[in-house]
């Protein structure tokens, strides 16, 4: 199966949920993690370094991540160079020293909100989703969460996007219901 894959195929990865940073790395908290404890997180919780090694596919990867402290994993240089590299982008729902806020009349978090109205073609410049020719492309994407989540919340969450001349992939992407 490997052998069929190109440098044009595409996965995206979506992880939302809990996410904290240790030393300076990003874990993603699972269940296993039982406490606040650091010792805890770093046994139990999955750290960045095993999450990207999907990076290794051949072609790019697209990691979208709604979690707290998610943009530690855009302010690692070793992530940024990976993404460099590989053709990788991470949009990461907010800064690597920030929470990612949830309202519960929403039902998501902020960021899982505001992608989700992006799909449903207020990304794509339409003025009401009845218009969209459903298609979004990542660049409409990322510009319209940035814009949105920073409105909804006062600018208390910044998402943030790496790198930057990644930004402009003619990707379209469509939300299947």
């Amino acid at each position: 199966m490997t052998q069929n894959r190109t440098k044009d195929d595409v996965i995206l990865v979506y992880l939302s949920g809990h996410g904290t940073t240790e030393d300076g790395n990003f874990y993603y908290v699972t269940t296993k993690v039982k406490s606040n404890d650091s010792q805890d997180i770093v046994s139990n919780g999955v750290p960045w370094q095993e999450l990207e090694r999907i990076s290794r596919f051949q072609g790019r990867v697209i990691w979208m991540l709604d979690t707290c402290h998610s943009g530690s994993v855009v302010d690692a240089k070793s992530s940024v160079r990976s993404a460099k590299s590989t053709g990788n982008l991470v949009f990461a729902a907010a800064t690597g020293r920030a929470a990612a806020i949830e309202y519960p009349q929403l039902k998501h978090g902020v960021f899982s909100y505001c992608v989700l109205q992006g799909l449903d073609g207020k990304a794509g410049g339409a003025i009401d989703a009845s218009t969209a020719d459903g298609e979004v492309f990542v660049d409409e994407l990322i510009g319209y969460v940035k814009q949105s989540v920073i409105e909804i919340t006062g600018a208390s969450q910044r998402p943030i996007a790496t790198p930057t001349e990644l930004q402009n992939l003619m990707l379209p992407l469509v939300r299947v219901r």
